[in-house]
């Protein structure tokens, strides 16, 4: 995110890690659930999707077969 606030880097037990206020904190936790709200939605239309395109190619093989033709005979 360019321009945005640079993390706050510590050192802890010789390990580097980032230092969140709690404000910061709950914003991250809303973000991955809202995350992971919109990719269970994008899921769920990419299978829609599949279930669509496979309705378009059985509707283009209806079509593109003509139904036989039933001859009516003479006195029927």
């Amino acid at each position: 995110m360019a321009g945005g606030p640079q993390p706050r880097r510590i050192t802890l037990g010789g390990h580097e890690a980032v230092a969140l206020t709690v404000r910061e904190y709950e914003q991250l936790i809303a973000s991955r659930r809202q995350i992971g709200g919109q990719s269970a939605r994008v899921r769920v239309l990419a299978q829609q999707v599949k279930r669509t395109e496979q309705l378009l190619r059985d509707l283009e093989t209806l079509v593109a077969v003509p139904p036989p033709h039933h001859r009516r005979e003479p006195g029927s």
